[in-house]
């Protein structure tokens, strides 16, 4: 069996990112890597480099819920047409007082902005 690879000769590692350019090499086993000189060229651990060259990608955002997402039920009922807050402070200031709200004022108008189901 003939196998036609298309490989890039002229390969320049400067970062992390730059890692999966060597993954032909890996899958043909055809050059050995060396790991630990290339963690040292570019400051990071042997294992990070390992964890790289295997596919590893690193998440533009982290994702995770708003502790304020358990609110959401109790936020939606007041901004529905029977009861209009025209501020969020006021807001802020009626769920903090009738519905044990225990967050920052910031927190929550940032909360507000961001789900468009709550702007007046």
């Amino acid at each position: 069996m003939i196998y036609k690879l298309n490989i890039h000769t002229d390969l320049q590692i400067t970062s992390l990112e730059d890692l999966e350019k060597l993954q032909p090499f890996l899958e043909d086993s055809t050059l050995k890597i060396n790991k630990s000189q290339i963690a040292r060229e570019l400051k990071k651990d042997r294992r990070t480099i390992d964890k790289y060259l295997k596919g590893y990608k690193k998440s533009k955002q982290r994702i995770r819920s708003s502790y304020l997402d358990a609110y959401y039920d109790i936020i939606k009922e007041p901004t529905s047409n029977q009861q209009i807050f025209y501020y969020k402070s006021t807001l802020w200031q009626y769920l903090t007082d009738n519905h044990g709200l225990t967050c920052p004022e910031s927190s929550f108008r940032r909360y507000i902005s961001k789900h468009p189901e709550f702007q007046v």
